[in-house]
């Protein structure tokens, strides 16, 4: 099972972000632009909403446009039956605003582009699927939750506050007034449990 993917959504002027997703768990994002604008405020040549591929590592480029503090690299998209377009990942230099590609705003993307230089030069037969669509177009890109990466930290605080209390409660103890004099040994135990469960399994998620 490929493990990776990124989601662009931008708006009705082509920004958004690119985010990077791995098993399911947001990871990462930069701030991108897909097309630009014409005389009347309108976008014009961003990126369609559809299914794309990447499957070839990054490479460094001087192209016009593609060069950001001196470190210049483009990564380029293909559709989802694996047929060459034009349409690329790269840092977006000069005027804001591209032709189609994905273009990284404000930075060189040199940790994007050893990341996918690395995960590509391991797998070379990988290949990570792109959604993107304009906002609107395609809510089901929407259903990543970009902070799933700390749902579970939330899940826990959740979760251990009700358990900690029945535990305690099942030790005799009087928690409405919160004091903590005179904890019996068994309910410390049983949280203490509960946590190193969360936690293990949080690990073993992680992986």
């Amino acid at each position: 099972m490929n493990p990776y993917k990124f989601v662009f959504e931008y708006d009705n002027r082509g920004y958004g972000m690119l985010r990077l997703y791995v098993k399911g768990r947001f990871e990462k994002e930069w701030y991108s632009r897909s097309g630009s604008c014409d005389s009347t405020g309108k976008l014009v040549n961003s990126i369609p909403s559809a299914l794309w591929n990447l499957q070839d590592p990054p490479v460094l480029t001087s192209e016009q446009g593609m060069v950001v503090n001196g470190f210049g690299w483009k990564e380029r998209l293909y559709t989802e039956k694996g047929e060459y377009t034009h349409f690329l990942f790269h840092p977006d230099s000069g005027k804001p605003g591209t032709a189609g590609c994905v273009g990284l705003q404000n930075t060189e993307g040199r940790d994007l582009y050893v990341w996918l230089l690395k995960v590509f030069t391991d797998n070379p037969k990988l290949v990570i699927p792109v959604l993107t669509a304009k906002k609107g177009e395609n809510p089901n890109l929407l259903k990543e939750d970009p902070v799933k990466k700390y749902s579970f930290l939330k899940g826990l605080a959740k979760s251990l506050l009700p358990t900690g209390l029945v535990a305690l409660s099942a030790g005799g103890v009087d928690v409405a007034d919160g004091s903590l004099d005179n904890l019996p040994t068994d309910a410390i135990v049983t949280v203490l449990t509960w946590v190193i469960m969360m936690v293990k399994n949080w690990l073993k998620n992680r992986k």
